[in-house]
């Protein structure tokens, strides 16, 4: 690893290796052991983010009766795979 990259992963707090990535994973591992998350925890967010965003497509003007939220699906993944999302658009 050049000396320059060292030098900012120094400044950032970073690992000093080429390959964090076993850094991250334990430390993922402790930060789900020591503050797990609750069993709603991912449909609180998604509820918190759909409120987000009608508001913010309120907030530009589109007519509130337009826009609504339907009802999350539920979706498979398994451990440290990428989570599917689907997004729906209706026009009215």
């Amino acid at each position: 690893m050049p000396l320059w990259q060292r030098v900012g992963k120094i400044i950032q707090g970073e690992p000093q290796v080429a390959d964090a990535s076993a850094f991250y994973n334990q430390l993922q591992e402790r930060l789900n052991q020591n503050q797990p998350l609750a069993a709603d925890a991912l449909a609180k967010l998604g509820a918190q983010r759909t409120e987000a965003i009608l508001a913010a497509l309120k907030e530009a003007g589109v007519d509130p009766a337009r826009a609504a939220a339907a009802a999350p699906e539920k979706v498979e993944s398994d451990v440290g795979k990428p989570v599917p999302l689907k997004l729906g658009l209706v026009a009215k």
